[in-house]
């Protein structure tokens, strides 16, 4: 008997759930459901057709051209190929967050969350100055909001939640590396 493509998805809906209450709430977190948020929406960002990014460069707002499959970082304006290849050891792009990941309300915003070079999210810690000017030109509506998530604790997400939700980001990544070809 074969399966419909509904019987599928949930046979593999239960996969995932019986693999996720082998692990903490806090685990899965971290080892799946925000990469797979991390990588959708840098992917969704290099299937963006439009060849202009708008990023911060030398401290100023800049239109920063790019190609399809690459991002370019809001903080300093680097284009970089959405994935890192590890076999040629070349840069990827990372998916920064404006209001850092531990503060857990944060986490899985998608308003939170921008294309970001390896340096600026990593040894420059976010780069948040340069940061906090692109959040005010392109999404200055939703800056109070993240910010009052730095004083408030928020609980991850049920495990039945984020299964759910890697469901939804693994379908839109999909999406965006069928669109990038």
């Amino acid at each position: 008997m074969k399966l419909s493509d509904e019987q599928k998805a949930e046979r593999a809906r239960a996969r995932m759930l019986e693999k996720a209450r082998e692990l903490s709430v806090g685990t899965y977190m971290t080892r799946f459901t925000a990469p797979d948020f991390q990588r959708m929406i840098r992917a969704e960002a290099a299937a963006d057709p439009k060849p202009y990014a708008v990023c911060v460069v030398q401290g100023e707002m800049r239109d920063v051209k790019r190609s399809v499959s690459e991002c370019a970082c809001v903080t300093c304006g680097k284009v970089r190929p959405w994935k890192v290849d590890k076999h040629s050891g070349k840069e990827g792009i990372d998916c920064g967050h404006f209001v850092p990941r531990q503060h857990t309300g944060a986490i899985l915003d998608e308003k939170n969350v921008a294309p970001q070079c390896q340096y600026c999210n990593g040894p420059l810690g976010g780069n948040f100055a340069m940061f906090m000017l692109w959040m005010q030109s392109e999404r200055a509506e939703h800056i109070d909001r993240l910010l009052a998530w730095k004083h408030t604790t928020c609980p991850f997400p049920m495990l039945w939640e984020q299964v759910d939700l890697r469901i939804g980001y693994r379908k839109r990544y999909a999406r965006a590396v069928e669109v990038m070809g």
